[in-house]
């Protein structure tokens, strides 16, 4: 599930690094894995303002601009990885 799951947050760069390396989002990532493995029953809008709220922890709302609809689809394709487990 992590693999995927950084797959999904690379494709979606939230803070635009270029070049991007592949652990770049490491920490944030391990965040919502164990927020995941907590949270059995979870829905897409949870989980997106989790995300949300993890990304302004880590870069600030400077840095990380909130576009609600691009991470409301980045927590449902977590959601679809995560059902197909």
């Amino acid at each position: 599930m992590k693999n995927q799951i950084t797959q999904i947050i690379n494709n979606w760069n939230p803070i635009e690094i270029q070049p991007l390396l592949e652990d770049e989002y490491e920490p944030e990532i391990e965040k919502i894995v164990e927020w995941l493995i907590l949270n059995k029953r979870v829905d897409s809008i949870k989980l997106a303002q989790y995300i949300g709220e993890v990304f302004i922890k880590y870069f600030g709302i400077s840095l990380y601009k909130i576009d609600e609809r691009k991470v409301l689809s980045v927590a449902e394709e977590i959601i679809q990885i995560k059902s197909d487990i």
